[in-house]
């Protein structure tokens, strides 16, 4: 096992999740507006670790597996796991309410979250939370590296520019097309 020195940079070589009787992929999630990754700071495994966004780097702890729920053959709906810590993308303490922090936390307490298409042609998605019918969101539209993740009303995906900081290039979800 390897990690770099370098912020956000992991080098660890892990083996993918089992399998879950449905779709899955591996993948980047970026942000459309701030062209930057979903992100497990400095690769770190423990619970209740906020999910940032960061310049993508290539580091696999930018990487996420997206599972069907076991028993869903859905290719809409997913939990999103990291190789890295082996935990999954979690709203903070169950909390469904706007601002609530999205975290990694354990993977029996996954968020399913459901694909929305923003913009088909140049793959833009969505991630709305099933159970809370809120959207991942870049905390205040914040371009930086370091800004937060949270649930936030979902904006209309209509309208690619209101919904930018909600909006993600997700190249994976078209597995052999992309």
């Amino acid at each position: 096992m390897q990690t770099t020195a370098a912020e956000g940079v992991s080098t660890i070589q892990t083996t993918p999740p089992p399998p879950t009787g449905g779709y899955s992929f591996r993948s980047t999630a970026t942000a459309a507006f701030s062209a930057k990754c979903l992100d497990v700071p400095q690769s770190r495994a423990e619970n209740g670790l906020q999910l940032i966004q960061w310049d993508c780097n290539g580091g696999l702890n930018q990487v996420f597996d997206f599972s069907t729920p076991y028993g869903n053959t859905s290719n809409a709906e997913y939990t999103l796991s990291s190789p890295t810590s082996g935990k999954c993308m979690v709203a903070l303490n169950g909390g469904s309410g706007n601002g609530t922090p999205v975290v990694q936390g354990a993977c029996t307490q996954a968020e399913v979250w459901r694909h929305f298409s923003v913009d088909l042609v140049n793959k833009v998605f969505q991630l709305r939370s099933v159970r809370t019918g809120r959207c991942l969101d870049v905390e205040g539209a914040n371009p930086s590296r370091g800004a937060k993740l949270i649930l936030w009303d979902c904006k209309s995906s209509n309208n690619t520019a209101s919904a930018a900081n909600q909006a993600w290039h997700i190249p994976g979800r078209y597995a052999g097309i992309d």
